[in-house]
């Protein structure tokens, strides 16, 4: 379930909100405020309670302990970077969280 999926990630220290459920990773509220303070557990609830089937965005940069994400917007060179990363750093990539979004590696 997203609501308790983002609680979790709001316990742990990251800035949360919810995103359409439409593939487009786009916010599903106003966000920019919580680049700078994360939301309240009570404003997590409402949020997932009046937005039914949406995701999680986790908000990188300083807000969330300096979380980082690489995005490729091109599905194709995830392969290629990937290759480069583990000729460099070997097994780097088993350590790291990987996911595919709706449109391709995020």
């Amino acid at each position: 379930m997203a609501l308790d999926q983002a609680l979790s990630y709001l316990t742990a220290g990251f800035s949360v909100v919810p995103v359409k459920p439409d593939g487009s990773k786009g916010a599903a509220v106003s966000w920019g405020k919580f680049q700078e303070a994360r939301p309240s557990e009570g404003q997590v609830k409402e949020w997932f309670s009046e937005h039914e089937g949406c995701g999680v965005a986790i908000i990188c940069g300083k807000i969330s302990g300096g979380l980082e994400v690489i995005d490729f917007d091109q599905p194709n060179f995830y392969g290629p970077w990937a290759e480069i990363v583990e000729l460099n750093f070997p097994d780097l990539l088993s350590t790291l969280p990987i996911i595919q979004t709706p449109k391709g590696y995020g």
